[in-house]
C-alpha cells in the first residue's frame, strides 16, 4: 500500500469513525504512529479533518431532518422536546467537547443540529474535544479511554 493510499485510508476511516455507527478510528491512527514511516503531523491533520467532517455530517442530519418534528410522535412530546431543548441550551451543550468518544460522541453531535445549537458553537466546542482527543492520542501516544476507564 503506498503513502497516499495509507493517508487516504486513515481519512476515510476517521471521517467513518465519526459518524453515527462509527468503526474504532484510533487503531489505525495508534498504527500509524507506531510504524515511524508516516508523517505524524500528517496523520494529525487528516485524522482531526476527516473526524470534524464526520461530526458536522452528524450535525447536519439532526438540523436538517428536524421534519420528524411534524410526525405524530414528536407532536405529542412537543413540551417535553421544548423543555430538554432549553436544557441542551443551557447545560449539556458542553457535553460536546466529549464528542469524541465512540458510542455517545456521534448522537450528541446529532442532538446538537436537532436543538438547533448554532454551528459557530458546534463547531469550537468539537475542534477543542477533538484536538484534545487526537494531541493526546498521537504526540502522547495516550488513549484518553484507558485513562477514564
Amino acid at each position: 500500500m503506498s503513502f497516499f493510499e495509507s493517508y487516504f485510508f486513515l481519512f476515510c476511516d476517521s471521517f467513518f469513525s465519526a459518524l453515527i455507527l462509527p468503526p474504532r478510528s484510533e487503531m489505525v491512527v495508534k498504527a500509524m504512529n507506531a510504524l515511524h514511516s508516516y508523517n505524524i503531523y500528517v496523520v494529525f491533520v487528516l485524522a482531526l479533518s476527516a473526524s470534524m467532517l464526520g461530526s458536522m455530517t452528524n450535525w447536519w442530519i439532526g438540523k436538517y431532518f428536524t421534519f420528524l418534528r411534524n410526525t405524530d410522535f414528536f407532536k405529542t412530546k412537543a413540551q417535553e422536546i421544548a423543555k430538554a431543548e432549553v436544557k441542551w441550551h443551557k447545560f449539556l451543550v458542553w457535553i460536546l467537547l466529549v464528542s469524541w468518544l465512540d458510542v455517545i460522541g456521534a448522537p450528541f453531535a446529532v442532538m446538537a443540529g436537532f436543538f438547533k445549537t448554532t454551528w459557530q458553537r458546534f463547531l469550537l466546542l468539537v475542534f477543542i474535544g477533538k484536538i484534545s482527543y487526537y494531541y493526546f492520542l498521537i504526540f502522547c501516544d495516550l488513549d484518553l479511554k484507558t485513562v477514564l476507564s
